[in-house]
């Protein structure tokens, strides 16, 4: 299926390099270009693929699939919405590196992207349009909610449940056993070893909460 990639900033050089590598479990998907909101970035080239226009543009290509990196510590909460609505203008594919891997009891929903050198334990489930990035470890028996972006580097332990919508920072570290709410951003380096409530943002070795998210 060819595919488009929402979003011609950040990580989104990563997501072509996925596609288009022949160390990828995409079932055959071929990235065909580029779509961002912002018109600035419009024809700009990314490794050979062009910025084509806006996201608008995926009603007209209802049987095209598209992939997204979109959402940072800054716009993270509002990245599920944002893909749902995308979602019903076209198909979310998989897009999973051979690099990665993934254990045959995970259950991995639509729109997931697993980056290289990743590994997903048995029995784990990964919602929909969760971007896990390069080098990181999920455990066994683990839940991540829908929308939420694993940065590069992380651990999470076995039996953690993380909830929709979240941002786990470069290399943190989540504990076994362990909860934590919806819309939380937890910071790069930051070691969770206790359940967390309430959506926030939290940092430090242990974490603790620095503010609470609007």
């Amino acid at each position: 299926m060819e595919t488009f990639i929402v979003g011609a900033s950040g990580s989104s050089a990563e997501l072509a390099l996925i596609l288009d590598s022949p160390n990828s479990n995409t079932g055959g998907h071929l990235a065909i270009g580029f779509l961002d909101d912002n018109p600035k970035l419009h024809n700009k080239l990314i490794l050979d693929l062009a910025v084509i226009g806006g996201t608008n543009l995926l009603k007209n290509y209802p049987d095209n699939g598209f992939i997204s990196g979109i959402g940072n510590n800054k716009n993270f909460m509002n990245r599920l919405q944002i893909l749902q609505n995308l979602n019903k203008l076209s198909q979310s594919v998989i897009c999973i590196s051979k690099l990665s891997l993934i254990s045959k009891s995970a259950i991995i929903e639509s729109g997931v992207i697993v980056s290289f050198n990743c590994f997903v334990g048995s029995n784990s489930k990964i919602g929909e349009f969760v971007y896990i990035m390069p080098n990181s470890t999920i455990g066994h028996d683990t839940f991540i909610g829908k929308g939420t972006i694993i940065c590069s580097g992380v651990t999470v332990s076995g039996d953690v449940n993380i909830g929709e919508s979240c941002y786990i920072g470069a290399g943190a570290t989540i504990q076994d056993h362990i909860s934590i709410a919806p819309g939380t951003l937890i910071g790069s380096g930051s070691n969770v070893i206790s359940n967390i409530d309430y959506g926030g943002t939290y940092v430090g070795n242990p974490a603790r909460k620095l503010a609470t998210n609007a």
